[in-house]
């Protein structure tokens, strides 16, 4: 599996330990927007990363920070009243924001695949899982009906759904959610994708079942070679899947860095927050660490650091200028005018890290 260093920066500079040839999936300047009557939703408000072949990239913050978005904007899924008003999506080199709507439909679910949030919903509740699954081969590897019968039901095995040849057969409303959630996974690798998509999978599952698909996520990295951009407000998960995280707040990137690297010396205000709510089982304080204020809503007008009405340690700049990524430490990035070093880090988070190395 190729390794590497994750960057934030929106083009390779020459030098760099990374190839340029090892980059799957480059997101430029990405601004989608929401047109309603009430105003312009900047829901996605400059966001700038690049995915490398093989490795894990995790997308964290709170909920509305422009996550999802994001990956809806890559596959071009966004609902009326959105769209993307400026940036590049480049996959593979090709530029997706310029291709017709047949050629994105060659894309999603083959060579691009994602994994919603809510499987109850995403699936269709009058299609059975194997018709649904089926079609997929159908429509893209031209498959036939048998054919197609056969791999769905290996699919299911391989991801661990017990009796598939039963479960081919059922509809979603009899099926168990870590069961829903396995069939949503194997519906999305069908294909063998170069990249996946994964929208907070295990939101709504136990810890136990919340385990399993992780554990799956990582033999199927391993046995596939995909890229994988996994969603989430679970910085817990991320430390157990990622290789690289950035973090989101009211629809811009904050911080990025190796998962390693974030964890342990964390530079921007809003991530210490998140991280300091983190239970500790070393920690003296009884009381969770709560980070002060709310998000900024869609239609507040913020001048300045997004950041800084909740921010203890913002000054008139913050109040006034929008800050951009800079490099902080070696492949670690954060939008901070203070710095970092002004108001120290949360801490070691990981001294015994379970984190993936690269």
């Amino acid at each position: 599996m190729p390794c590497g260093i994750f960057s934030i920066r929106g083009s390779v500079k020459k030098g760099e330990k990374h190839m340029e040839n090892d980059i799957l999936l480059q997101v430029t300047d990405l601004h989608t927007h929401f047109f309603t009557d009430d105003g312009v939703v900047k829901a996605v408000d400059g966001v700038n990363f690049f995915v490398r072949k093989g490795r894990t990239l995790g997308i964290v913050g709170e909920s509305g920070c422009g996550k999802s978005i994001t990956a809806l904007s890559i596959l071009r899924l966004l609902d009326h009243p959105g769209r993307v008003v400026a940036g590049e999506i480049r996959f593979k080199g090709e530029e997706l924001l310029s291709l017709t709507e047949k050629e994105m439909r060659a894309i999603r679910g083959c060579t691009i695949s994602i994994i919603f949030q809510d499987p109850m919903t995403a699936l269709n509740p009058v299609l059975t899982i194997g018709d649904q699954l089926s079609e997929v081969l159908l429509v893209h590897q031209g498959m036939s009906p048998h054919k197609a019968k056969v791999a769905v039901i290996d699919m299911l095995s391989r991801v661990g759904v017990t009796e598939p040849e039963k479960r081919f057969d059922q509809y979603v409303h009899v099926l168990s959610g870590g069961i829903q959630q396995r069939a949503m996974i194997a519906m999305a690798l069908l294909c063998k994708p170069d990249l996946l998509l994964a929208d907070e999978p295990t939101t709504a599952l136990d810890v136990t079942i919340q385990a399993q698909i992780l554990e799956l996520m990582r033999d199927i990295q391993n046995d596939l070679e995909t890229s994988i951009v996994f969603i989430t407000h679970d910085l817990g998960v991320i430390a157990e899947l990622a290789h690289d995280i950035v973090v989101m707040y009211a629809g811009k990137i904050v911080e990025s860095a190796p998962v390693r690297e974030l964890f342990n010396d964390p530079r921007h205000p809003y991530t210490q927050g998140l991280l300091k709510c983190l239970p500790r089982l070393d920690a003296e304080e009884t009381e969770l660490f709560t980070i002060r204020g709310i998000v900024p809503g869609p239609f507040d007008a913020v001048s300045g650091c997004p950041y800084h009405t909740r921010c203890r340690y913002a000054k008139s700049i913050c109040r006034e200028r929008i800050p951009m990524l800079e490099e902080v430490a070696p492949d670690h990035q954060a939008a901070c005018w203070i710095g970092g070093d002004e108001y120290g880090t949360a801490g070691p988070i990981l001294s015994t890290p379970s984190t993936r190395e690269g």
